[in-house]
């Protein structure tokens, strides 16, 4: 299971993704994770131009940082929202963390 984890505090973001789906079976692609990966990349890279960012990519592993903006809250919460999308849709392979309320309902456009 993919677990992310969402944090902010006064001043910092800050987003952890580690493990893997297993959504496929061995050899073949796994549409879950590659979902995961295209939305923990797109943050870090959407992210690169502020200050005080920090972003560690380890056999997978996403650990980012970055000093808190308007602009930063705004993409960090775009992430979270596609992030909530796939826990909808794929809820035994990913799970995650934060500390707001979550979303109640269907809010989420199903492909």
């Amino acid at each position: 299971m993919v677990k992310v984890s969402f944090r902010q505090d006064d001043k910092t973001l800050h987003f952890m993704c580690v493990g893997h789906a297993e959504y496929a079976k061995d050899g073949e692609p796994d549409i879950v994770c590659a979902a995961v990966s295209a939305l923990s990349v797109t943050l870090c890279n959407a992210l690169a131009h502020c200050s005080g960012f920090c972003c560690n990519v380890e056999a997978g592993d996403v650990q980012m940082t970055c000093r808190k903006t308007g602009e930063a809250q705004t993409i960090f919460h775009a992430i979270m929202i596609g992030f909530r999308g796939l826990v909808f849709m794929y809820p035994d392979h990913v799970s995650i963390d934060t500390r707001e309320r979550p979303l109640r309902g269907e809010p989420y456009v199903q492909i």
